[in-house]
This record gives C-alpha cells, sequence and structure tokens, in this order.
C-alpha cells in the first residue's frame, strides 16, 4: 500500500491558515495520529513477511492483534470527535439566527408582531430585502413561523443564509473553516478504516471485518460510559476520499 501518499494529499487540504488556530489544530492533530498509526501497523506486516519466519495466517493473526491495540482506538477516538463537532458546529450555526427573545418582553413581541404584518404586504424580494437591511426586521421574521410573515420554508432559508452573512460575516466564515477542516479528517478517517481491512486481510471478507472490529473495539478511557462504546464500519459512515470531495465543494 501506497500509505503516505493519500494521507498526504488529503493533509495538503488543510489549509497552512487553520493550522494556526487552536481550534482547528486539534483536528490536524487526529489526521497526524492516523497516518501514523496506520503506517506503523503497514511497516510492522512488511517486516513480518520479509522475515519469511511466518506463514499468512500467522502474520495476519499478528496484524490484528497490533491494529486492535493501536490503530482501532485511534479511528474511534477521531470519529466520535468529527461527530461531536459536526452537531457543535450544527447549533453554533443554528444559534447566529436564531433570535433571543424574552418570554415575558409582551411590548417587543407587539412589536415584532406589527414588524411580520408589514412583512407580509411585501413582495419576497422586498420581504428579503427588509430582513437583511435591519436586524430588528431579522429577529422579528426569524422568530415565528415564515407564514406568518406571508413567506414559506424556501424563503426562510434564504433570509436565514443572508441574515448570517449580513450580520455574522466572521463568526460565519469560522464556521466554515471549521467546516472545511472537518471534512478533511472525514475522508482521512474513511482512507483509514479502508486501509485497516486491507493490513488485516479482511477486504475481501467485509462481514469478518465487521465482527472482528465489533469484538475488539472496546469503550475508549477518554470518553464516558454514555458514549457509543463500539466502532463498526456504519459508525464511522461514508467517510471516504470521493464524500470529502463532494463536501469540501461546498465550502
Amino acid at each position: 500500500m501506497a500509505i503516505p501518499t493519500i494521507y498526504e494529499q488529503l493533509g495538503s487540504r488543510f489549509k497552512s491558515e487553520w493550522l494556526n488556530k487552536p481550534t482547528l489544530l486539534r483536528h490536524y492533530e487526529h489526521i497526524d495520529a492516523i497516518k501514523a498509526a496506520i503506517t506503523a501497523t503497514s511497516n510492522q506486516r512488511t517486516q513480518l513477511s520479509d522475515s519469511g519466519v511466518h506463514s499468512p495466517k500467522g502474520i495476519a493473526e499478528q496484524i490484528r492483534v497490533k491494529a486492535a491495540k493501536d490503530l482501532v482506538p485511534i479511528l474511534k477516538r477521531a470519529a466520535e470527535h468529527t461527530d461531536r463537532t459536526k452537531s457543535a458546529i450544527d447549533q453554533r450555526r443554528k444559534n447566529l439566527t436564531t433570535p433571543k427573545i424574552d418570554p415575558i418582553d409582551s411590548v417587543a413581541e407587539m412589536q415584532r408582531a406589527e414588524i411580520r404584518a408589514n412583512l407580509k404586504s411585501l413582495s419576497a424580494g422586498d420581504r428579503i430585502a427588509a430582513a437583511t437591511k435591519d436586524p430588528r426586521v431579522a429577529d422579528a421574521y426569524l422568530s415565528a413561523p415564515a407564514f406568518l410573515s406571508g413567506s414559506n420554508e424556501t424563503e426562510r432559508a434564504q433570509i436565514d443564509d443572508r441574515v448570517a452573512k449580513q450580520f455574522h460575516g466572521d463568526a460565519l466564515q469560522e464556521i466554515d473553516a471549521e467546516r472545511g477542516a472537518i471534512a478533511v479528517l472525514d475522508a482521512v478517517i474513511g482512507v483509514g478504516l479502508t486501509d485497516l481491512r486491507k493490513v488485516t486481510d479482511f477486504e475481501n471478507s467485509p462481514q469478518q471485518f465487521d465482527e472482528w472490529m465489533h469484538s475488539v473495539s472496546v469503550p475508549s478511557r477518554t470518553f464516558s460510559a454514555n458514549e457509543p462504546g463500539i466502532l463498526r464500519p456504519s459508525d464511522i459512515g461514508p467517510r471516504t476520499a470521493a464524500s470529502y470531495e463532494r463536501t469540501i465543494h461546498d465550502h
């Protein structure tokens, strides 16, 4: 396997400016850990094979022991880290345009209702323009169902996107950067899982690989007992270079 090539190719997509931000650098640390573990496991397999002492079955058994100890936990931690980060990013993005409403301020709610009534009489283009010019209008629109402003969910999504760019541009750029960094890590996890199948001689035995992963992927000590403890291929999902390419082009 040409181990370094694909990892270095994907790693090069991790922008240099991301490495200067601690919040993004932590994602790259997982990339480095996966690359190092895959390389070490592959090198050990080569050494065992070159020694001429072990049978193919014996080599596979030894490599599976090493992978279970050194590689699977690293992939598991990276996958859990990625999934948690994605959820956190989605929440941060949602919070950008979610109005902070005081439920006991009835006067403010009456004002928002009046704004929505005025928006209802406007065309879609004028509603979008009004919401992106005045944060008070944006809050009134986004704090209630779209139909109360004479709108629909498609238009609401457009307004939400434009409001985020207009009033929260810096925060939105940070979110997009983190999504890009996570997309790279996601792809590396997918490649790592593919290489794990190869190096453990499960490449043509997906069911046996799944069973082996279930048996060796014990709960990580770095995560609470309430979090998933078993790493299966289905948990990692479609983390492949192809899915990475689709994701990265969105950012």
